[in-house]
Order: C-alpha cells, then sequence, then structure tokens
C-alpha cells in the first residue's frame, strides 16, 4: 500500500475490523470502489482504508469489480483543511472523536503555515473569516498566519463542531491520558469532559478508574432501561386499570338494566292476553269448522250435477 501523509496519519482514524470489514470487502469485490484515493507526493491523503481492502483482496486472490484509482492532488491551498473536510464531514464521529481529532489539528495546522505559505495564506484568510474580520487588500498576499494557537484552536474546534473547551480536553487527554484512555473517548465509551479528569490521575490508577467508571456507567444504562420499562409498565397497568373500571361500569348498567326487566316481567299480569288468546282461537276453530262444512257441501253439489249430465246423455 502506498505510504499515508504524516498529517492523515497523525489523525489515528478508526479502521474496519471483523464483520464490518469482511462486509466492505464483499461489497468492493461485487460493486468496485465508487470514490478514487487521493495522493500528493508520493503519500496517500484520502483513501487509506480503500488502499488497504485493495491490498487485503489482492492478497487472497481476488478482485474489485472496478480497481481503485488514485487522483493527485494539485497542492493548491491547505492541506490540513482538505484533508479535515474529506474526513471530518464523511464519517460516522461522535463528540468525543471529533474533539480528539481537532487536538491534533491544530499542531497540524500551526506546521503548515510554517512549511507552506500557499497553505498559511488560505488558513489565515479561512480564519479571519470565521472571526468576521475584514479580507487582506486585492493583490496582498498575507504573511505568516497573524493568529494565536487559541485562536486556531477555536478555528479548528468550529471545523470539527465541537467546542473549544472540548478541544483543550482532548489536547490534555492526548499528552497526559494512557493509551487505554484515549482510545475510550475514540470509541465514544467516555466523555472528553470526563476523560479530561481521569487525565489528571497518575497512569497505572487511570485505567481502574476507567473500568469503574465503565461499570457505573453500564449500572446507569440498566437503571435507565429498568425506569423506562417500569414507567411502560406502569402505564400499561393505568390503561389496564381504566379498561376493567369501565367493564365494571358497563356490567352495573347491564345488571341494573336486567333488573329492571326482571320486575317488569314480574309484575306484568298476563291473564287478560292468555283469555283473548282463548277466544282467538275459538273463533279460530268455527271458522275452520264452517270452512270444512261448506267444501263437503260444493263436493256433494258437484257430484249430483255430474250424475244429471250423465243420465241426460
Amino acid at each position: 500500500m502506498m505510504p499515508v501523509h504524516p498529517f492523515k496519519r497523525a489523525l489515528d482514524l478508526p479502521k474496519p475490523e471483523g464483520e464490518d470489514l469482511e462486509a466492505l470487502l464483499a461489497d468492493v469485490e461485487e460493486f468496485g470502489f465508487r470514490q478514487p484515493a487521493i495522493a500528493w507526493e508520493g503519500l496517500l491523503i484520502d483513501g487509506e482504508v480503500r488502499a488497504l481492502l485493495a491490498d487485503i483482496l489482492k492478497a487472497r486472490g481476488r478482485q474489485p469489480a472496478t480497481p481503485l484509482r488514485v487522483e493527485q492532488w494539485d497542492g493548491q491551498g491547505s492541506l490540513v483543511l482538505l484533508i479535515l473536510s474529506l474526513d471530518l464531514h464523511r464519517r460516522h464521529l461522535d463528540c468525543g472523536a471529533r474533539a480528539m481529532i481537532a487536538a491534533k489539528a491544530v499542531d497540524m495546522v500551526i506546521e503548515e503555515c510554517k512549511l507552506r505559505p500557499e497553505a498559511a495564506a488560505e488558513l489565515t484568510a479561512a480564519a479571519a473569516k470565521q472571526e468576521a474580520r475584514l479580507p487582506a487588500p486585492p493583490g496582498q498576499a498575507p504573511g505568516p498566519a497573524p493568529v494565536s494557537r487559541q485562536k486556531w484552536r477555536a478555528f479548528v474546534a468550529n471545523l470539527a463542531q465541537v467546542s473549544t473547551n472540548s478541544v483543550k480536553r482532548a489536547a490534555k487527554i492526548e499528552t497526559e491520558g494512557s493509551p487505554e484512555l484515549r482510545q475510550a473517548v475514540k470509541e465514544g465509551k467516555v466523555s472528553v469532559r470526563r476523560a479530561a479528569r481521569i487525565a489528571d490521575l497518575p497512569g497505572e490508577q487511570q485505567v481502574a478508574e476507567l473500568q469503574r467508571q465503565h461499570q457505573q456507567a453500564k449500572k446507569e444504562i440498566v437503571a435507565g432501561e429498568l425506569t423506562r420499562a417500569f414507567g411502560a409498565a406502569g402505564k400499561h397497568h393505568d390503561q389496564g386499570a381504566r379498561q376493567v373500571a369501565a367493564a365494571v361500569k358497563a356490567l352495573g348498567r347491564a345488571v341494573t338494566s336486567f333488573q329492571a326487566a326482571r320486575d317488569a316481567i314480574a309484575g306484568y299480569d298476563a291473564r287478560p292476553l292468555l283469555e283473548r288468546l282463548r277466544k282467538d282461537i275459538a273463533v279460530g276453530e268455527r271458522l275452520v269448522e264452517r270452512v270444512e262444512e261448506t267444501a263437503a257441501a260444493i263436493a256433494k253439489e258437484g257430484k249430483r250435477l255430474i250424475k244429471r249430465s250423465k243420465a241426460a246423455a
């Protein structure tokens, strides 16, 4: 793999491992590299992970769908600003990781201003714009960056979208913190503020305190989850209690209605209705008898007429 530029390497950005690495390898093998790497003076300034993926595939005897292209930077402007813009706004980094990057970037900005006048011009103009200062008159090239370390810290903090105090704490962690503490901040396991307090301890005590705080954080997470669970259970309990109360009220209304119906039935005298039904049945029976008598008479008369017609023939 092409060597990485010291500015880029100093940021110590996280690299994929395990399942994430294998997923990226499978994606590159199937679809290829979508973005080129960027180099300057034979050193990578962007695309370190892509170059790593290409090397791993080559070592495994496999190839990406499309090879990795390497474009050359033209050297115009600030290299530090280019690297920060490509990494800070592309990667999913939390506040702690961005503060750690910003702390390193302050020294990188100051060093680049000393080494590259064209970079100093862009950086100075950007810092002046951030402070709402007027730009230099047209045609007048600015000299070495007339900006203090404090101003550069504020400038880089704004680029990383973190506070200036976070960058100061991150710088303290970089210089006084143990490797375990620095890694914990980068991985988001401990906040910059808390890590800066841990950095005040001697080196051997930092790891013990970090572990203690990890355990405490786990307990707080569990406590929070239990609180939410009990809150949800209480909410469901309240809803269930309201539903039971509503059901009891509905049952009470039904019982009341049943009692009223029972009382109405108990107090109802059905004898007049039964007497009327008996009379109606008797009338119906008499009507049936009359119909039967009429039908018999019609049948008898029909037979008589048939005999008369035969005799006449």
